[in-house]
């Protein structure tokens, strides 16, 4: 039997709370039905829920004390402010590393990353473990130094796939000439889109 609390002038229904918790539970309808809000609704306490929605063409905004703090606009873009003076798209490490280069490749930390390919002496690749949209993406690495040698340098040598980041070179220069690749005992590398 459908309810319907009506007013002119505006007001609010409150649940009048009962002995136990759960005496204060609003069930709304199920993933049949459908809750209309007007207005700016606010809540307090928990809201659980397992998606929130927004209409089509309608961006989705948080707001905290008043004030916008995140949005998804309508291509499900997250755009926040934080500190640069206006909001804007966030974005996000896509896949990251911190591995030890020598002898067998070891992954000390991750994420987006399956594996290291071991390309060459000083060369490796992120293989991701999801798939990229496209291969349009920035990739930036740093190694260790080679230890009693000139300082290390990495340098992005190639383009990457949707799969597989572009190889990421350890060197050195050994006589301010000639570079000279080596593995790194310290590479680190995080890829951007």
């Amino acid at each position: 039997m459908p309810v319907s609390i009506k007013g002119t002038g505006g007001g609010s229904v409150t649940l009048d709370a009962g002995a136990a918790a759960a005496d204060t539970t609003l069930t709304l309808p199920n993933t049949t039905g459908t809750v209309a809000l007007t207005a700016s609704p606010t809540f307090t306490g928990t809201v659980t829920a397992t998606a929130i929605t927004s209409p089509s063409a309608t961006a989705l905004t948080f707001q905290y004390g008043g004030t916008t703090g995140a949005t998804l606009d309508t291509s499900g873009n997250l755009q926040f402010n934080s500190g640069y003076g206006s909001a804007a798209t966030a974005y996000g490490c896509r896949a990251w590393a911190n591995f030890n280069g020598t002898g067998t490749i070891a992954i000390r930390g991750s994420g987006g990353v399956s594996s290291i390919a071991d390309q060459a002496v000083g060369q490796y690749a992120l293989n991701f473990s999801f798939t990229m949209p496209d291969a349009n993406y920035s990739t930036v690495a740093v190694c260790s130094d080679n230890p009693g040698v000139n300082p290390g340098f990495v340098s992005v040598i190639d383009a990457g796939t949707t799969t597989q980041s572009p190889t990421i070179g350890a060197s050195y220069n050994s006589s301010g000439a000639t570079w000279l690749n080596f593995d790194a005992v310290y590479v680190r590398a995080e890829v951007v889109r």
